[in-house]
């Protein structure tokens, strides 16, 4: 097995386990997030230290960047620490067309949710109260917050799809 196998396989394992978790909690665990990051670790390491690297670097601007998101309360903790630890696991580049992906697959479930909870208006108001820097912006609270590790899942799957299937889907880079 590659480590590129290998790497999609641990994004892959640790998505399922946090759309389960998310889906009937609305939150995502720290053990999944962390233990997906350290079985990344040697993933990166094993395409060199510029990989590495890179990877790392990667990581953390997608960290720093959802740590925005969270701040203005876009996304989760546990979504923001599933996103960077799965941007660590995939490297440089295949992480950047991951992002992509996701934040597509994010907007895309936004959509659906609204429209199936009916709560367009309040969406809307929420968003420009975050985007204007007037408060927490997440549909609902409790059990009616975006599950967002779906869209993580999905990123992942279609980058797994561009990556072994779909060539013509690769983002480039």
């Amino acid at each position: 097995m590659t480590s590129l196998v290998l790497a999609y396989a641990a994004v892959g394992a640790a998505c399922a386990i946090a759309v389960t978790t998310d889906l009937r909690t609305r939150r995502v665990p720290d053990g999944i997030t962390g233990g997906l990051a350290l079985a990344a670790i040697p993933l990166a390491l094993f395409g060199g230290l510029a990989h590495f690297a890179a990877s790392l670097g990667v990581a953390v601007a997608v960290f720093v960047l959802g740590a925005f998101a969270f701040s203005s309360g876009l996304l989760g903790g546990g979504d923001v620490k599933l996103l960077a630890a799965a941007a660590l696991a995939l490297g440089y580049p295949l992480a950047l067309g991951f992002v992509l992906y996701t934040l597509i697959s994010g907007g895309a479930l936004a959509v659906v949710w609204i429209l199936v909870r009916g709560r367009a208006g309040e969406a809307s108001v929420r968003l420009k109260a975050a985007l204007l820097g007037g408060g927490r912006a997440a549909i609902g609270t409790g059990s009616g917050r975006l599950p967002y590790a779906v869209a993580i899942a999905a990123g992942a799957t279609c980058s797994a799809l561009s990556t072994f299937v779909f060539p013509a889907m690769r983002i480039p880079s």
